[in-house]
């Protein structure tokens, strides 16, 4: 069985990097996305950081995640 995927914007704060932390340890999800500003520290085969420019949004409207 293929598990769920996450997306989360903003993993670096508290309540963020404790979701991060149980969504990685969850059996449940497969794949954890995260939306960051710096490239991760973090590694985990579920991990896929995506570099962002969230002052400029625009550029990303066609992107897939």
């Amino acid at each position: 069985m293929v598990g769920k995927s996450a997306l989360i914007v903003g993993s670096s704060g508290l309540v963020g990097s404790e979701l991060l932390s149980c969504l990685l340890n969850s059996h449940e999800y497969s794949k954890v996305i995260v939306l960051v500003r710096k490239p991760l520290t973090l590694d985990h085969a579920k991990l896929e950081g995506r570099v962002i420019d969230f002052e400029e949004m625009a550029r990303y409207k066609d992107c897939r995640v």
